[in-house]
């Protein structure tokens, strides 16, 4: 034997005391292994494997790889033996225990036909021939090219068929005729792509629920009821102008915006008065006219980003479908939730047996509603003026003065996370005068706007004439520093101030 074989082959007693147990587990069956055994065939891998072993444990987390480690076996090749051929394909890959393998690799010639080789050895079924014909039958040579390396313990091939079931062995590896007997890992596809698509699934809803945290709707769940959610959940993907809810269709799926934007819009047909032409035609059984000139007005009604849900209004108001569309703007990933789940989990929750779901299903109507008054604003406006077309933006969408679906305050979105309640809160600015009384005098007005609510600024329904407006002193630098968005009036109040000066 050649001494650079030879050196592979060099254990030390420990070394071989440690392969000769891990040859004894391979040989039993994978549900007779236990934690003990998996943890002696695990560090072997990682010790003689670690040039290899990232090429099918990848970034599976500890326990898959161990359960990969569970699901191989020992198969013995005699010196000689044949056990991948080049040109053919595989399921399964291989990993050098003890003993050497071969690597052959024929090099084909430009325009040469490459014959089909004989079947394996282990394909072939056994015929009953005579004496007589089996001694005169020589099987010609196998020509399997030249050969080009040995590999020793530690070593692994074969392991592109793992996920390409398609790719073809590029190399003919045998048994070495320097040793008696190889003993060989093998790995099944079948068992790979199975603990394979396991971690990925949980990586998926590992993912899922850090996304239910992050949303006052469903951070005060339970674990159990939480990752119930997420094994109900589908993960949806839609391109540009796709569209993920139809009007007037059943609607299936209520969504958790990931990624992207989505729009709300409204197509309506009006008659020159104002008034639904759709709903004129079936009430009065009338045409289109010349007396009645139609038109089609399309009104964006909400701009939906990340960390925000779509189509919930028909699963709340218990409703078959909705009136509008709900559109992609750019490419969406979204978390679905189906609608049965919602009827039969959610909607079944009482105050005594899953609070934290009933408190959910109440904070989800609340949202929904303050969500419906803002499209009921934005569809009152495109009726008023249907020649001004109104494009809906972030700027806009922050006067709507809906809740965050992540930290369920008012004057922001879910996209400005530095607003939400998980941010630390902005500071006051120190002051330099060291007058108490003119101290207290300025920190008034700062209490009395840090401590003002959103829904004060929502009450009146109203505005005042200019003219009754009491006069307010201007806000000094200190109280602009902590100026926020809910001191604002709401769309509500903006949308009538609009009709009453006719703009």
């Amino acid at each position: 034997m050649p001494p650079h074989l030879l050196k592979l082959l060099q254990k030390t007693p420990e070394e071989q005391e440690r392969v000769q147990a891990a040859k004894a587990i391979l040989m039993d069956e994978p549900a007779l292994r236990n934690e003990q055994s998996l943890d002696l065939v695990y560090g072997w891998m990682l010790q003689n494997c670690k040039q290899y072993s990232n090429n099918i444990f990848g970034a599976a987390p500890e326990y898959i790889r161990r359960e990969i480690c569970r699901q191989m076996r020992l198969m013995k090749v005699k010196s000689g033996g044949l056990v991948i051929r080049q040109g053919d394909t595989g399921d399964r890959c291989y990993i050098v225990v003890d003993g050497l393998v071969d690597v052959y690799v024929k090099m084909e010639k430009p325009g040469e036909v490459v014959a089909s080789p004989p079947p394996m050895l282990s394909t072939m079924k056994p015929r009953r021939t005579s004496w007589r014909l089996s001694s005169e039958v020589n099987p010609a040579p196998v020509d399997f090219g030249a050969m080009v390396a040995n590999l020793g313990p530690g070593a692994m091939f074969g392991e592109i068929v793992l996920l390409n079931p398609s790719a073809k062995r590029n190399a003919t590896i045998k048994a070495s005729q320097f040793t008696e007997s190889c003993d060989l890992i093998c790995l099944e596809r079948a068992d790979y792509i199975r603990l394979v698509r396991t971690a990925s699934m949980e990586a998926s809803h590992y993912n899922n629920a850090e996304v239910l945290d992050r949303m006052f709707l469903f951070r005060d769940w339970v674990k159990l009821e939480k990752m119930r959610l997420v094994s109900a959940m589908r993960s949806r993907h839609f391109t540009s102008n796709d569209y993920l809810y139809r009007a007037g269709t059943d609607a299936k799926w209520m969504y958790i915006v990931t990624s992207g934007e989505v729009m709300e819009r409204i197509n309506w047909t009006l008659d020159a008065g104002g008034n639904d032409a759709a709903m004129r035609r079936l009430l009065l059984s009338q045409s289109s006219s010349q007396k009645h000139p139609e038109r089609i007005v399309n009104v964006e009604l909400t701009l939906i980003g990340p960390g925000d849900v779509a189509g919930e209004l028909p699963f709340v108001t218990s409703k078959r479908g909705a009136s509008f569309d709900i559109k992609a703007v750019t490419d969406v990933q979204a978390l679905a939730i189906d609608r049965r789940y919602y009827e039969t989990v959610m909607l079944t929750a009482t105050r005594d047996n899953k609070p934290e779901v009933y408190a959910t299903v109440k904070k989800l109507r609340t949202f929904s509603q303050d969500r419906e008054d803002w499209r009921q604003q934005r569809m009152a406006c495109g009726i008023s003026y249907p020649s001004a077309h109104v494009n809906v933006t972030w700027h806009l969408m922050r006067m709507s003065n809906v809740l965050c679906p992540r930290c369920g305050q008012r004057g922001h979105l879910a996209a400005d996370l530095s607003k939400c309640d998980s941010a630390p809160p902005r500071q006051p600015p120190p002051s330099t005068n060291n007058n108490s009384g003119s101290t207290g005098a300025k920190r008034a007005p700062c209490a009395t706007l840090l401590s003002r609510k959103v829904s004060t600024a929502r009450s009146s329904t109203q505005r005042r004439d200019d003219n009754h407006q009491p006069k307010t002193a201007r806000p000094d630098n200190a109280v602009r520093d902590l100026f926020d968005d809910s001191y604002l009036p709401s769309g509500k109040e903006q949308l009538q101030r609009c009709r009453e000066r006719k703009l």
